[in-house]
């Protein structure tokens, strides 16, 4: 298991993975717990997780090293520094009496997410597809009694409220999970996450170029909310595609960037994006970003191609805009895909494997 250690001093670079090596971007634990001082701690046999702290901890990591890929809205050196604790070569998970219910309930929804990759002989009874389940029920039982008093939620209980619901989702669980996008989309307007980036438009609206120069823990922070938020962007856009019910998020009034490149995120490095356009125009969106990611270029494809989707359901007197000129900026975004996107050079590898994933996405995304 491995963990992201920011860099002192670096530029902000593009997302293609050939800019920087694996070395750079990760190093082994137990340098990073060192990097990141976290405080010693003796192991224990069980922390109230009700699960040995090996095997708490190696589903921390099983969490970030496999399903971070794609739900990448928790910051990881940030998360070791608050959870983890140095138990001689190992990172354990603090104990749980330690923690509030919205913490714990993002936790366990973590467990949930990430117990099918273990290995632990713990799981070794237990069918891959259920492993999760307990953990699941775990978090969905904390999660009932926190939402009948809460008045403004959390983050890290939106946090675990999206995961639990990606959870119903992958399970085949649909009908919480919609009920549960619901909740999260309702939670997302209590926030503002809608607003995150409010301040980088003009009066009319225009992305203002100029901005000042943001400090790393002043952008750390309204990244992890545009990561959340596109999240729940996501979890909607199935949902209601998938039932054939309108949209729950108003998206002409999104004031959102959209997600920077993972290494910038890692290692807390600035990085500026840009907003998703209007449907005919959102091929474009990218094309003078700085700072493009992979994962963007997917959002930018799948709010194309479900909007194209939403406009074949309305009848022509209710549509706001022709299949046809939805279906030819879809055509566009294809050809103004980077050159990286070129399925014949893109060899997957334990290198690129995150960007090399939303490329294939972002293709099926587009043809089908």
């Amino acid at each position: 298991m491995q963990v992201p250690v920011a860099e002192s001093t670096s530029e902000s670079q593009s997302w293609d993975t050939d800019a920087f090596s694996a070395e750079e971007q990760w190093l082994p634990l137990e340098m990073d717990m060192a990097n990141l001082d976290l405080p010693e701690e003796q192991p224990t046999e069980d922390a109230g997780w009700g699960l040995p702290d090996q095997v708490a901890g190696e589903l921390i990591g099983n969490f970030f090293d496999n399903v971070q890929t794609w739900l990448g809205f928790v910051h990881r050196p940030t998360f070791y520094r608050r959870y983890m604790r140095c138990a001689g070569q190992q990172a354990t998970l603090i104990g749980r009496p330690t923690l509030s219910d919205d913490e714990s309930f993002m936790i366990y929804a973590m467990f949930a997410m990430a117990a099918r990759f273990s290995t632990s002989e713990h799981f070794t009874r237990t069918p891959i597809h259920d492993r999760g389940e307990r953990f699941a029920n775990h978090a969905a039982t904390i999660k009932d009694s926190i939402i009948k008093t809460v008045e403004e939620p959390s983050l890290e209980f939106v946090q675990g409220c999206v995961m639990l619901a990606f959870y119903n989702f992958a399970a085949g669980q649909f009908g919480p999970g919609v009920v549960l996008s619901s909740v999260c989309v309702r939670f997302a307007y209590e926030l503002c996450l809608d607003e995150t980036d409010e301040d980088q438009l003009d009066e009319e609206g225009l992305a203002i170029i100029d901005m000042p120069h943001e400090n790393a823990e002043s952008w750390l922070k309204k990244e992890e909310k545009r990561r959340l938020w596109w999240s729940i962007w996501e979890l909607d856009t199935f949902a209601s595609t998938c039932s054939f019910h309108p949209f729950n998020i108003e998206r002409a009034e999104m004031k959102v960037l959209l997600p920077a490149p993972n290494h910038n995120w890692h290692c807390s490095i600035p990085a500026r994006t840009a907003f998703i356009g209007p449907p005919e125009s959102a091929w474009n969106s990218l094309q003078k970003s700085p700072g493009q990611s992979t994962r963007a270029w997917f959002l930018v494809a799948n709010y194309l191609k479900s909007t194209i989707i939403f406009q074949s359901r309305r009848s022509f007197r209710h549509g706001t805009i022709s299949r046809c000129r939805l279906e030819t900026a879809l055509c566009n975004l294809k050809l103004s895909l980077p050159d990286a996107f070129h399925l014949r050079s893109l060899y997957l590898d334990a290198d690129n494997h995150q960007d090399a994933m939303w490329v294939i996405a972002t293709h099926l995304m587009i043809m089908t």
